[in-house]
């Protein structure tokens, strides 16, 4: 996927990722709509999450809709409680039944081991909604340090999983390219 978001944009996206002064700087400027030098230098967080956003979309444009579907659910949600779901379930992601799901909405359930994902995903959906119940919209206000790592570990996270299940899906294409040239190589070959 870094191929994929060096197309998208600059990789200083993980390098922000990665350093806490910078991310905390660039939270700052995204929640409260201003720029800073830094910009020109590395990705923002709502460059970031406009990324995130992109990815999605080409996940539903490549056949992953259910992915999709996920990510529109969490991103409407009003609150990031995932409740579990009752009996025998099957995990909008891996299709596989299971007693131990979470309900995402009325109609999506996933296995509880995508629950941290859940709510990271919600979290970096919401920083806005977040900020504001806790006091967040005044003009002085500042992100502690705490919370904004919270929200760069979190950013982070979804964007490496992001980056896995890219790499699986192109790495299941190109084999399937391959697959597809040998029998053609072996259908000219017997003619």
């Amino acid at each position: 996927m870094i191929l994929c978001m060096q197309h998208c944009l600059q990789i200083g996206c993980y390098e922000m990722l990665n350093t806490h002064s910078i991310f905390r700087v660039e939270l700052q400027d995204y929640l409260h709509g201003s720029t800073t030098q830094l910009q020109n230098k590395y990705a923002s967080v709502q460059g970031t999450l406009c990324l995130i956003d992109l990815v999605f979309d080409m996940f539903r444009d490549i056949g992953l809709s259910m992915h999709y579907n996920v990510y529109m659910s969490v991103k409407l949600k009003a609150d990031p409680i995932f409740e579990k779901a009752n009996g025998w379930n099957t995990c909008a992601l891996s299709k596989l039944p299971s007693l131990h799901c979470v309900r995402v909405d009325t109609r999506i359930t996933m296995h509880n081991k995508y629950c941290k994902w859940l709510q990271c995903l919600w979290l970096i959906t919401h920083i806005h909604e977040v900020e504001q119940q806790r006091g967040g919209a005044r003009s002085d206000a500042n992100v502690n340090a705490q919370d904004a790592d919270v929200y760069r570990k979190s950013m982070l996270f979804v964007l490496q999983s992001l980056e896995h299940v890219y790499t699986h899906v192109m790495l299941a294409n190109a084999r399937k390219i391959d697959v597809a040239e040998d029998t053609e190589k072996q259908n000219t070959q017997s003619i």
